[in-house]
């Protein structure tokens, strides 16, 4: 393959801590598994190599990737996700097991029946809304707070900070009891046992020679720390990432952490990719002039390898959501008219919980649409879910967790 200057500075760094600024369109997946090709052919063992993302999605992905460009070679290469190595730092260490592991059913089922207590006594009235939506709120910031290491003390949005410290105390002690886990609990305690265990430290620290980092925006503070302490005392740790895109402040994760990198390895080198294969310059020169707004960020000078189009960047302001939905629909039937294919037609929502709309709308207007997005199931439908704890207690096997959507609906 193929890479430009700024790609193969990156790619030959093959000792050290080293961080690689890359914005979208600038070949960062090419850079990774680059590098662990560029490890490879120095003579690093392949097992001894781990990559690191976020999704099991993007971890296959890379995968993929990777054994297209090395078929011959580098089987034994880790790529996964953090929850999936920490879990097997645990499960070897013997503190953990697939068992203890609470799915998200399982963490909405023990914080409902924590609701319903409190529902019956003090904060009753702060707790009279919608149940689904609080307890989704609820477990998002109890995952933030264990995420930054705040426990209970972390500002909550969703009600006075008393009562989210008893609900939070409650959370933590109905996991304790059931001697389960949830997936933020286990990045903490991936983090406390390579802390506090010399052998088992030592252990993964043999193992691991280079530690490689996708998306580095998005890791939170106990993720970097479990991070910093397996790439001792090589200090093998190619991070690759952009602060502008650290959108998952809300789960955690803290830009911060990039920009101080410099600061936790003094002799840590920072390569800037340049060249964006992706967008076209009216595209990336509209974004460079909002984003230099922010103070705290790394300078990242892009050239567009693309030529321009004659379309500018159109920036429109609607009323609200149904006006919004009209004109987005409006303008693909005008591009339409004009001989674009609605295949090479894209509309890029924030959420996903918008979804749902777009499809309604172009389907009344009939304008074909995939979405790409995979929606929730229809077995997952609560409808669906009271139906079978019913069967299943008439059945005689109902659980737990059966009787309690029967007993207290959400």
């Amino acid at each position: 393959m193929q890479y430009n200057s700024s790609q193969l500075e990156a790619i030959r760094q093959v000792s050290g801590p080293v961080l690689v600024l890359a914005g979208p369109g600038t070949g960062k997946t090419a850079v990774i598994t680059g590098h662990v090709e560029e490890l490879l052919r120095q003579g690093m063992a392949p097992e001894h190599i781990y990559v690191m993302t976020f999704t099991r999605a993007a971890a296959r992905e890379m995968e993929e990737r990777f054994r297209k460009a090395c078929p011959r070679s580098g089987f034994g290469v880790v790529f996964g996700t953090f929850h999936s190595l920490f879990f097997r730092i645990l499960r070897e260490a013997g503190q953990c097991g697939p068992d203890a592991l609470m799915d998200e059913a399982a963490k909405r089922h023990l914080l409902r029946e924590i609701l319903q207590v409190r529902a019956r006594g003090a904060g009753a009235k702060e707790l009279a809304g919608d149940p689904a939506e609080t307890i989704r709120l609820l477990l998002a910031e109890f995952s933030c707070a264990k995420s930054k290491r705040m426990g209970e003390s972390f500002p909550s949005h969703v009600c006075r900070q008393e009562l989210f410290a008893d609900l939070y105390r409650m959370y933590e002690r109905g996991k304790r009891e059931r001697g389960k886990l949830d997936f933020d609990d286990m990045i903490e305690e991936c983090r406390l046992l390579l802390m506090k265990d010399k052998t088992v430290r030592k252990l993964w620290q043999s193992r691991v020679s280079a530690l490689l980092i996708d998306e580095f925006q998005d890791v939170n503070l106990s993720q970097y720390q479990a991070a910093r302490i397996l790439a001792y005392p090589e200090n093998h740790l190619f991070a690759v990432g952009d602060d502008d895109q650290s959108i998952y402040g809300f789960r955690g994760s803290d830009p911060k952490i990039m920009m101080d990198f410099r600061q936790d390895y003094q002799e840590a080198r920072i390569v800037r990719l340049r060249e964006n294969y992706r967008l076209r310059p009216q595209i990336s020169d509209t974004a460079q002039k909002l984003i230099r707004g922010n103070k705290e960020r790394y300078d990242k000078p892009v050239r567009c390898v693309r030529r321009a189009s004659e379309e500018s960047v159109l920036a429109v302001r609607t009323e609200d959501i149904s006006s919004e939905l009209l004109y987005v629909a409006e303008r693909i039937e005008k591009h339409h008219r004009e001989g674009i294919p609605y295949s090479e037609m894209a509309v890029l929502c924030r959420a996903s919980l918008s979804f749902p709309m777009w499809r309604r709308v172009l389907a009344q207007r009939k304008i074909p649409c995939l979405c790409r997005e995979k929606g929730t199931s229809y077995y997952e439908h609560w409808i669906l879910r009271d139906l079978v704890a019913f069967f299943r207690l008439a059945d005689g096997r109902s659980s737990e967790e059966d009787l309690a959507r029967i007993f207290y609906p959400e």
